[in-house]
């Protein structure tokens, strides 16, 4: 599954310092839901109506937001102010059941 193989990446790349603050998903997880909130705009932009409008509008704010998570928490991961999880997938950084 691709978040374990990002997940196995970030446990490689970014568990420099395990003293910052726990986030509370791992990066693969937070890629996901990016790619989904992403889709689901797309979607809607696809069928847009008067109805979907207020719909698309939310799902771009909402797309905008994950996106700035997702650079804070790279500035955070580097810096040291956070760490992810150390169990964030199934196998392990590892590869390891």
């Amino acid at each position: 599954m691709l978040v374990d193989r990002i997940d196995r990446w970030a446990a490689t790349k970014l568990a420099e310092g395990r003293a910052g603050v726990l986030h509370t998903e791992s990066l693969g997880q937070l890629i996901n839901r990016m790619v989904t909130v992403w889709m689901r705009g797309q979607l809607l932009a696809d069928t847009c109506t008067s109805a979907t409008d207020a719909q698309v509008r939310v799902a771009s704010a909402q797309l905008g937001e994950l996106g700035r998570a997702y650079d804070d928490l790279i500035t955070d991961l580097r810096l040291g102010r956070r760490r992810l999880p150390e169990l964030q997938t199934p196998t392990g950084p590892q590869g390891m059941a």
